[in-house]
């Protein structure tokens, strides 16, 4: 008996010193107090100043929103009214009539042939261009605030357009070079061929430029 005790005594404080060790080893990696305390000041400081700051962010974010809905709302039918003036002229009748979302702009137009009104994001590639181009005419037009009229400097409109679709852009162009500065890069000699038919006058100028040699070329790339 004196021997099972002896050895349940000794199992016993073996699991007391593990006990003793574990708890010692809790201590040692227990926080300060006092630094605990300065690290909780210093957080719910910071979770108040982020707080604040996401209340400034979500306001900023409601106003910017109303002054987008009153810009859309006042402009969408001043770009309506500036790409209905053109459309039948670059759709060569196709279609008539245009609209502007207020929401985010998108553009609809009404083909002639049967009343329907399309999205312009469906139809053609070729169509969709035109009709952007002329969007993009109308903001050139109306969001300048400074009273002046901003040129407008294009790259290949025509590269989606076939020859008749393309002559009709470029007439409207033209046209639209008596109201403001238009710069039109292209490479299509047909474009380049149109320009010498239509160029007339002084207000108009075509500028052909040289074709690099190739060695040049190989030195530009």
């Amino acid at each position: 008996l004196l021997a099972v005790e002896r050895e349940e005594h000794a199992r016993v404080q073996r699991e007391a010193d593990s006990r003793a060790g574990a708890i010692e080893q809790m201590r040692l990696e227990l926080p300060d107090v006092a630094e605990a305390e300065e690290q909780l000041a210093d957080a719910q400081a910071e979770a108040q100043r982020v707080n604040e700051l996401a209340g400034v962010l979500d306001e900023t974010l409601r106003l910017l929103r109303a002054a987008e809905e009153r810009v859309h709302r006042d402009l969408a039918p001043i770009l309506a009214d500036a790409v209905r003036r053109w459309l039948p002229v670059v759709s060569a009748g196709a279609y008539t009539d245009a609209t502007v979302d207020p929401a985010d702009l998108g553009v609809r137009v009404k083909e002639a042939s049967t009343g329907r009104w399309r999205e312009a994001l469906l139809l053609s590639e070729g169509t969709r261009e035109q009709i952007y181009l002329l969007l993009r005419v109308a903001m050139a037009q109306h969001l300048v605030t400074t009273g002046e009229t901003a040129p407008l400097v294009l790259d290949e409109v025509t590269a989606q357009a076939d020859r008749g679709r393309a002559q009709r852009l470029l007439e409207v162009l033209h046209a639209l070079s008596a109201e403001r500065q238009i710069v039109l890069f292209t490479h299509d000699e047909e474009v380049a061929r149109w320009a010498e038919r239509m160029f007339t006058t002084d207000r108009d100028c075509l500028v052909q430029l040289a074709v690099a040699a190739p060695e040049r070329r190989e030195a530009l790339v």
